[in-house]
C-alpha cells in the first residue's frame, strides 16, 4: 500500500505513514469509489506528454526512456495502492537485456487497462500493436510513450474530478 499524501510505500500495519505521518485508510486506492471528489486525496502522478517523452529520449540517446519506464511503473503501483510490478527489477533487466522492455510494456499495458476500468476511462489493449511496431518498424516503444501517457493523464484527471471523456 502507498501513502495517499506523499506516495511512499507503507510497510507497517499502523494507521499513519512512517515518512510523512499522514493518516491513511487501509483500503488500497483501487478500492475507492469513482465519483467526483472521491479521488482528491488519492495519489495523482505527474502529467506527462508523449511528445516530451519522445523528445527527451532522443536528446538523451534513450536514457530518458529507461527513467520513464521506471517512473511509469512506480506511478501505476502508487495509483493502484499496491505493488503490481517490481519496477526496479524490470528496469535493471531492461538495461541489460532489451527484450525485458517488452515484458515491462506488457505489464504496464495490463495494469493500465485494469486502472482504466476502475476509473471508468478509455484505454484499450495496446501491447500487440507495440509488439508488431517494434518487430516490423522499431517504433513500438515510441508509440507506447503517447498511449501510456494519455492513459495515465486520463486517470489523473478522473481522480481530480475531471471527466477525461468530455472535450
Amino acid at each position: 500500500m502507498f501513502c495517499e499524501k506523499c506516495g511512499n510505500q507503507i510497510f507497517s500495519d499502523g494507521n499513519t505513514c512512517e515518512t510523512c505521518g499522514a493518516a491513511h485508510n487501509k483500503r488500497p486506492a483501487s478500492m475507492l469509489p469513482v465519483d467526483g471528489d472521491s479521488f482528491q486525496n488519492s495519489y495523482i502522478g505527474q502529467r506527462r506528454e508523449g511528445w516530451v517523452i519522445l523528445l527527451l529520449s532522443i536528446v538523451t540517446c534513450g536514457i530518458y526512456s529507461f527513467y520513464w519506464l521506471y517512473v511509469t511503473m512506480e506511478d501505476i503501483n502508487k495509483a493502484a495502492g499496491e505493488q503490481r510490478m517490481d519496477s526496479t527489477l524490470l528496469l535493471i533487466g531492461s538495461i541489460f537485456c532489451s527484450p525485458i522492455i517488452l515484458v515491462a510494456l506488457y505489464k504496464i499495458d495490463k495494469n493500465l487497462q485494469s486502472l482504466s476500468r476502475e476509473h471508468d476511462t478509455h484505454y484499450g489493449d495496446n501491447f500487440i500493436l507495440w509488439l508488431l511496431l517494434t518487430i516490423f518498424c522499431g517504433i513500438g516503444m515510441l508509440v507506447s510513450y503517447f498511449q501510456v501517457s494519455k492513459g495515465l493523464n486520463d486517470i489523473w484527471d478522473r481522480r481530480q474530478g475531471v471527466n477525461p471523456m468530455l472535450p
